[in-house]
């Protein structure tokens, strides 16, 4: 390989040559030389494009390697090999790529992610594990409830940490104990709504949705006749209705299960007035045809038009999108349907989100212990219970 040729500068022990940069373009790189304990150096100060050097900059370099002030590149290197793991380097560079590829729910590591920025990092990223304290911990606390943030989200960053922590035990990052332990965890609220529409309420937000937009509109019928979620109406492709069958399928859930939710007569005549897509196109595209990711505002102000939320401050009373669904299911249960079937057409992963809905079905078990009771009377000479009907 030929030797490039060396071009001095002013400046004693300082020289470049002529190559190329990182990105093909020409390149001047800076050298420097110098002797210490009776050996000679040679090192790279950087290039002058990339790098923003100098010739005085590579002297000043060079001044400081002679004086011991400075570390060279391969020093510094090999100072960041055995600078103990932090936080964020077991976070960013092996648990949440493990978290993207093993959790089948793209939320839950969406919000491991916005945790991990938003209120993780600032306080331990940079902390080596080992240096990570209970004090920091509730620095967390602190800082996600003077923010205002609910005590079930400081919870979910808590079990952030302690999920990392926890890998890194599991695959050798780390063998010492986890200041989780220390911490007390907040408690948590009942924070899971309890405002349902009546059918006549949804009749008139729907009357008035069909007044500011169509989309808005039909995407709260589909809400309120089948149960689907914002995200899951969001993602719905025309690949997914069947209009003939009066089914639509409903893939990579919340819950991670696939499932399908069926039409109810209006539903249908609402996909038939659609204009029909290729089957991969979006059945409610937003702007330029890309996936919607929050729900329009036009649903938030025709609420506060119909005085839906008036002089209401529990944020478990008061009416959003999500009502839609939770009204369905409410509907479900009012009727008689039971809770087995009403958590598989939700889609709920277990019985413990659907249980919620339990205290709407006693009128409906009440009627039927009064409908036996009607059945059946006690016979006055032998006690037994005998049908009254024939």
């Amino acid at each position: 390989m030929p030797v490039k040729e060396r071009f001095t500068t002013k400046y004693p022990g300082v020289f470049y040559v002529e190559g190329t940069g990182r990105d093909g373009q020409p390149e001047r790189i800076y050298y420097y030389v110098f002797r210490k304990d009776g050996k000679q150096f040679e090192e790279k100060a950087g290039r002058a494009r990339e790098d923003a050097m100098t010739p005085a900059k590579a002297a000043r370099i060079r001044a400081e390697r002679i004086e011991g002030k400075r570390k060279s590149r391969k020093e510094v290197r090999e100072a960041k090999k055995k600078r103990p793991l932090t936080f964020r380097d077991l976070f960013q560079k092996h648990y949440f790529p493990h978290s993207q590829a093993t959790k089948r729910n793209a939320q839950s590591w969406r919000r491991e992610d916005a945790l991990f920025r938003l209120w993780v990092d600032p306080v331990i990223g940079s902390k080596a594990l080992p240096d990570v304290s209970a004090f920091h911990l509730e620095r967390i606390k602190s800082d996600m409830a003077k923010a205002g943030r609910a005590p079930r989200s400081v919870h979910y960053a808590l079990a952030l940490v302690r999920q990392v922590y926890n890998y890194a035990k599991t695959h050798d990052f780390y063998n010492g104990e986890s200041p989780i332990s220390k911490v007390k965890k907040p408690s948590i609220q009942d924070n899971r709504r309890m405002r349902y529409l009546t059918k006549g309420e949804a009749e008139s937000l729907l009357d008035e949705l069909a007044k500011k937009s169509t989309d808005v509109h039909d995407m709260a019928l589909v809400s309120l006749h089948t149960g689907l979620r914002a995200g899951e109406i969001f993602s719905l492709q025309w690949g997914d209705v069947d209009i003939s069958r009066g089914t639509v399928a409903i893939k990579d859930t919340k819950s991670g299960r696939n499932r399908v939710v069926f039409m109810t007569d209006r539903v249908k005549a609402m996909f038939e007035s659609r204009w029909e897509g290729a089957p991969t196109d979006l059945v409610f595209p937003g702007r330029e045809g890309k996936k919607i990711v929050q729900m329009s505002d036009t649903f938030n102000r025709v609420v506060a038009t119909l005085g839906f939320n008036q002089g209401i401050e529990d944020p478990r009373q008061r009416v959003c999108f999500h009502t839609c669904r939770h009204s369905h299911a409410s509907w479900l249960v009012e009727q008689g349907t039971d809770l087995y079937t009403v958590k598989e057409l939700l889609g709920h992963a277990n019985f413990s989100m659907t249980s919620r809905y339990s205290h709407l079905g006693e009128n409906v078990l009440q009627g039927a212990i009064k409908r036996l009771n009607e059945t059946l009377e006690p016979d006055t000479k032998t006690g037994k219970l005998v049908s009254l009907k024939k």
